[in-house]
């Protein structure tokens, strides 16, 4: 069953790190390299683990330009206790050279780490697809999900957020300037694309597993409808609710409503 909620709260614009570096004018990519990518299979080496422990944990996936330190996740941490609530970071093996197999395996390593436990997942944008994609191949080992402005289809979102002719430099050149988590400018290899589209953009998602879908309405990198129509993607899921909020992809605004609404959909005390 699919539920529509809309919640008003403050809106809150950010100049976006995405968007700040655009301002730069450093050369970068092309698409060719990207259809290329993408008729490239991807060898799945990240095997099923399952879980062998009886505890459930919460793991708070950032998205990308972001980090372990990402606000909101440090306030769910803060909310919930860091006893039950894991930041991993996933610029592995660096922010200059993360890959999404590369964030699989960080979270591969949190979950081995933890004794293989059940998990509460909790992505942001680009960590939303990494949180679906471990989904799909540990699907024993996920309860739910809470995604946050998710960015499933990022690698092909590229050209819309940078503009046709910049993605096409980061292809022909290799790299693309981007600000970090903490303001530094760093150049991103062009393989986080190619990568990214070795995966599938929607990972299947077990129908046992609950989904919440939080969204900005003024989402300014990652178009809200991009959630509205995850029920195409879907179709058949059993428990897949998306709500809108007066916010736009930073969520900013929206953190404290956030934590509270993450807190009673995975049933935990705040």
């Amino acid at each position: 069953a699919l539920c529509f909620h809309q919640n008003t709260l403050p809106s809150l614009r950010l100049s976006r790190h995405i968007h700040s570096s655009l301002h730069r004018g450093h050369d970068p990519s092309s698409a060719r390299q990207a259809a290329a990518a993408r008729q490239t299979p991807l060898s799945l080496t990240h095997m099923s683990t399952g879980a062998t422990s009886s505890e459930t944990r919460i793991a708070y996936l950032h998205g990308f330009a972001s980090s372990a330190k990402s606000a909101k996740g440090v306030a769910l941490q803060n909310a919930v206790g860091s006893g039950i609530c894991d930041l991993p970071d996933l610029n592995r093996p660096s922010f200059s050279k993360l890959t999404v197999s590369g964030a699989l395996e960080a979270m591969d390593e949190l979950h081995e780490s933890k004794g293989r436990p059940r998990w509460k997942l909790v992505g942001s944008s680009m960590g939303c697809h990494i949180a679906a994609l471990w989904t799909s191949m540990n699907p024993q080992s996920v309860e739910s999900l809470v995604l946050l402005c998710p960015a499933f289809s990022l690698a092909e979102l590229w050209p819309s957020i940078l503009g046709r002719e910049n993605f096409e430099k980061w292809g022909d050149r290799g790299y693309f300037p981007f600000q970090d988590a903490v303001g530094e400018w760093q150049d991103v290899h062009y393989g986080l694309v190619e990568d990214g589209m070795r995966h599938p953009a929607y990972p299947h998602i077990p129908d046992g597993v609950k989904v919440l879908v939080m969204h900005g309405k003024n989402d300014e990198v990652v178009p809200v409808s991009s959630s509205l129509n995850l029920p195409k993607m879907y179709p058949s899921h059993p428990c897949l609710t998306v709500e809108l909020l007066d916010d736009d992809h930073a969520l900013t605004a929206s953190t404290h409503h956030i934590v509270n609404r993450v807190a009673d959909f995975f049933e935990v005390q705040v």
